[in-house]
């Protein structure tokens, strides 16, 4: 009970199979390698009073302690720049024309 295939036909197959296989893979892993994006919110990140540090603090609190220097700091607004570096958006300034 044997298939019956001519040398070419086998070759064929020998060669398109795994091609097929492997472009497959391929396509699959290149769809789940998608690089993850996020966007930091401004109420999660807290610029430190002493060292500049920017820090992420999960807590909606009022108080934080700087991981860096360890300094109590009240929560205020950090500067724009920084936000729009930490989300990646430091080449898109807008012109004045």
């Amino acid at each position: 009970m044997l298939i019956d295939l001519d040398i070419k036909t086998a070759l064929a197959l020998y060669t398109l199979v795994p091609a097929a296989l492997l472009i497959g893979v391929w396509i699959i892993a290149e769809f789940f390698n998608k690089p993850l994006r996020f966007t930091l919110e401004e109420k999660l990140l807290w610029q430190c009073d002493i060292c500049a540090y920017v820090y992420i603090h999960i807590e909606e609190t009022n108080l934080s302690v700087c991981p860096r220097c360890g300094s109590y700091n009240k929560k205020t607004e950090p500067d724009k720049e920084i936000i729009n570096a930490l989300n990646g958006e430091e080449g898109q300034k807008e012109t004045g024309e």
